[in-house]
């Protein structure tokens, strides 16, 4: 048999029904809510996409702008690089131009330096066969002078108008002096006597005299037997060129100031002579002692030159 059905009061009913119709209410207003949210949230959707296809339009505008801009400068660039590599092609085929330039003035140099140095060769040797030439010049001349002497401090007449008899005077003087009776030859015989420059009124001096003896024996003797003019104003001299006696008068102040400098606790230099472009001094080997043994060194020019210090200390 079936089971009865429960009695249900009429309150509880009451409560149910309530219950129900608020329930349905509340669902109504949800759904109604829901509706609400919908359409507000597409009116916002919609407003967004509005803002969105504004905010891209800028934005496209900007770009398009900006690449536009963009074109303009690099087609600014290329141009200036077309440009630059102009200008550059132009400064490579001046530098080609220069460096041909250079290269041709190098070869120029080398061939100016080979002619250059060539050059140097040719006046260093002409400058040693000048040198040379010269000195066969000077040593010719002197030979051309060996039978000539000068003689020194000869009175000059002036009142005869300058046809003084020099041989007669030269000859009177050497023959007072003894010098004939120290030579075997008979007499002095010369082949030219006369003054040396011009004359002068108001000399202080008067001109020295050269005679070119006849026999170079005799001028020989006659240098040898020089102490004879040693108490008279007359002296006399060997006749060289003009460089050979620069070079005695060189020596002259060399000996003099060797002979002056030079101290040893023996030796001492006593005298000294010039002779031909060569200076001879002459040691004691005792400097206390007057009789003491002596020796002779002959130095040239170039000795002095070596050792300008202490070229006359013999060794």
């Amino acid at each position: 048999m079936p089971p009865k059905p429960k009695l249900v009061p009429k309150l509880v009913q009451k409560t149910s029904k309530r219950n129900e119709n608020s329930s349905t209410k509340s669902a109504s207003t949800t759904a109604l809510g829901a509706s609400n949210n919908v359409f507000q949230a597409q009116n916002v959707l919609e407003e967004l996409k509005a803002e969105w296809k504004a905010e891209v339009k800028e934005l496209k505008a900007e770009l398009k702008a900006e690449m536009l801009n963009m074109q303009a400068e690099i087609t600014n660039l290329q141009n200036e690089i077309s440009c630059k590599d102009k200008q550059l092609i132009a400064v490579n085929k001046e530098l080609l131009e220069v460096k041909k330039s250079v290269q041709y003035m190098s070869d120029k140099l080398d061939e100016s330096s080979i002619l250059s140095r060539e050059t140097h060769q040719d006046v260093s040797k002409t400058h040693n066969l000048i040198k040379w030439v010269k000195e066969k010049t000077e040593d010719l001349e002197d030979r051309s002078r060996r039978d000539n002497l000068v003689f020194f401090n000869v009175p000059e007449q002036i009142d005869n108008g300058g046809n003084e008899d020099c041989e007669k005077l030269i000859h009177d003087e050497l023959v007072s002096r003894g010098f004939k009776e120290e030579m075997p030859d008979e007499d002095i015989f010369f082949e030219r006597v006369h003054r040396l420059g011009p004359r002068k009124n108001n000399a202080k001096h008067p001109r020295p005299i050269i005679a070119k003896l006849t026999y170079h024996k005799q001028k020989q003797q006659l240098l040898q037997n020089g102490r004879l003019l040693k108490d008279s104003v007359m002296n006399m001299s060997e006749d060289y060129c003009r460089e050979t006696l620069l070079l005695h008068k060189d020596l002259r102040e060399y000996a003099k100031e060797a002979k002056n400098n030079y101290h040893d606790s023996a030796k001492s230099i006593v005298w000294y002579n010039v002779v031909y472009k060569k200076v001879l001094l002459t040691y004691t080997l005792d400097k206390k002692n007057k009789e003491a043994k002596t020796f002779t060194r002959g130095f040239n020019i170039h000795d002095i030159k070596r050792n300008p210090t202490h070229w006359y200390k013999p060794t």
